[in-house]
């Protein structure tokens, strides 16, 4: 497949921790495709994996449910979402580890996006510049 018949990358699966490494295998893949850098790869796997595994967390607290995740290429810049249909992002509790999440992401994105949470769940989109 040339780089012209791959147009992005759009799938759903249940939001569980095993599902972690196929997805990062898809970013790399469509990263790659796209002609980024080895440099910017392994900043969308770092994002979008830390953004999908935070849907694991925190969407579902009681069952689970399903984990967007979307990538695009637009003039000059890559584009990931990562979605869900659960809960309002958890705080982690005082003196927990965790809650560095969105700072990481926020750390290797040019652009971080972030829609809810809300009634249909919370939509992350990250940009990368080309």
């Amino acid at each position: 497949m040339s780089k012209d018949q791959f147009s992005g990358l759009d799938v759903t699966v249940p939001a569980e921790p095993e599902y972690l490494q196929q997805l990062r295998r898809l970013v790399r893949l469509f990263a790659q495709r796209a002609g980024a850098s080895e440099a910017m790869i392994a900043d969308m796997v770092l994002a979008a994996n830390e953004a999908c595994a935070n849907v694991i967390v925190h969407a579902y607290p009681e069952q689970g449910g399903p984990l967007k995740l979307r990538a695009w290429e637009t003039e000059n810049r890559l584009n990931i979402e990562v979605s869900d249909n659960g809960t309002p992002v958890a705080k982690p509790a005082p003196g927990a580890e965790g809650g560095r999440g969105l700072e990481l992401i926020r750390s290797v994105c040019d652009d971080v996006q972030i829609e809810g949470p809300g009634e249909y769940g919370t939509r992350l989109e990250m940009h990368f510049a080309l």
